[in-house]
Formats: structure tokens, C-alpha cells, sequence
């Protein structure tokens, strides 16, 4: 089954229905089957794949002029797409990462699925630069220096993983200590960038003056490369 791209509906169910979402023009099925019936506009505004569905308007006898089904069951699921509604006419939407500090591994992985969901589906950069605002805002929290990296590698993200490291350079990064990693650094983190962490901590307590910015691209660049050689 293809998930790369919103399908149009046909006979797709829904199970249930958003009690916040219901009057739009604009039908959604998430993949765990949740109906959302949104102003075409808002979609449109946002995501270059929801404007393509313009092209895909509904027969005359369909109740909505617009109509398609969301089926990745990891990232395109109501808990994500509940989320991504939120950003859109809120913005900014001051505090919407606040929540993972206080949350661990696995249940902040809804921020890794919510940051996916943005690149899979072309969403604008400035609700991109929203949500990286409000890393920033969060990351004077120094106990969510690891989560946050740790998001960013997840989704592939190599700007949100120099802002995190950015933020705690003057300590030699020390939060990044490898002998004191939590499990989920372990288990969520993609290998190149698990590399490229603990190669640039380790030249940090070493060097002085020390440009991490240039020295993490470099690392992440050989292992992602050396991965790619071995796959």
C-alpha cells in the first residue's frame, strides 16, 4: 500500500469523528480512521500536497469538495494530525513542545511522528521555523538537551541538532556525556548521528578553541556516508 501521498476517498470509514473539527469542506481520514472536516483554505495555506488535491475536486454527489484519506498508520495518525491543526492558525503556537519536558522516551516520539508529518507532506517553512522557535525556547531547560537532539535525529533534522548543540557549547557538552546516556539515545537515535554526537563530545573536552558547528557536519557526513557504503 502506498503511503507516501494522501489518497482520495472512495469507500474509506471512519470510526470516529474530531469534536473540534467539523465544519469544513475539506474531509480527512486519519489512518487510524478519525474524520476531520476542515476548511479547504487552511490546508491549502499550509501543505503543497493538500493544495494538489485540488486538481482531485469530489463528483457533485459527494458531500465534500475535497476528500482524502491519510494511511501511513505512524505519522498520519489523528494524535499527529490533531496536532499539525493546531499549529496552523495558532501560530505562534507558544509552548507546543513545553510538554516534553516533562515526558520520556516513548511518549515524546509524537513530536519526532509530528516533525515527519511537516516533511512528508511539504508543509510550509514557516511553520517549520515555528516549531524550531520554540525548540530554542525550550532548550533552557538543559534536562531536554538529549530528548531534543535525539527528535532532531530522528526526523533527520541536522539543523535542530546543531541548534540543541549550539545551546550548551560553553560546557564542552557536557549534557552529551556518552557514559551517562539514557536507553532511549540508544534505541531512537539513527546511527550516523550517534556517531557524529559522540565523535564531536569526545574532541570537545580536547580541544580549545573548538568550532563544533563544522566538526559535527563533518562527522555526520562520514558516518552517514560510511552507512550508505555498507547498506
Amino acid at each position: 500500500m502506498d503511503t507516501q501521498r494522501p489518497h482520495r476517498l472512495s469507500t474509506a470509514k471512519y470510526t470516529r469523528e474530531s469534536s473540534v473539527w467539523t465544519d469544513g469542506d475539506f474531509e480527512v481520514i486519519t489512518s487510524d480512521q478519525v474524520r476531520y472536516l476542515v476548511p479547504s483554505y487552511h490546508l491549502f495555506g499550509a501543505s503543497k500536497l493538500f493544495r494538489d488535491a485540488q486538481n482531485f475536486e469530489s463528483p457533485p454527489s459527494w458531500p465534500f469538495k475535497y476528500s482524502v484519506a491519510l494511511l501511513d498508520p505512524e505519522i498520519e495518525t489523528s494524535a499527529v494530525f490533531r496536532v499539525f491543526l493546531d499549529l496552523i492558525p495558532n501560530v505562534p503556537l507558544e509552548g507546543l513542545l513545553a510538554p516534553v519536558r516533562n515526558l520520556t522516551y516513548p511518549d515524546w516520539l509524537w513530536v519526532c511522528d509530528l516533525f515527519q508529518f511537516l516533511h512528508k507532506r511539504e508543509v510550509s517553512q514557516s511553520y517549520r521555523k515555528v516549531l524550531l522557535h520554540n525548540i530554542h525556547q525550550e532548550l533552557t531547560h538543559p534536562d531536554t538537551a538529549l530528548q531534543y537532539y535525539a527528535i532532531g535525529a530522528m526526523v533527520g533534522d541536522a539543523e535542530i541538532c546543531r541548534a540543541v548543540l549550539q545551546y550548551h557549547s560553553a560546557n564542552k557538552l557536557a549534557a552529551f556525556n556518552p557514559y551517562h546516556f539514557q536507553y532511549f539515545m540508544w534505541k531512537a537515535c539513527p546511527a550516523p548521528y550517534l556517531g557524529a554526537l559522540t565523535r564531536v563530545w569526545s574532541e570537545a573536552q580536547s580541544t580549545e578553541p573548538y568550532n563544533f558547528r563544522s566538526r559535527f557536519n563533518l562527522h555526520l557526513t562520514d558516518f552517514t556516508f560510511n552507512e550508505a557504503q555498507v547498506v
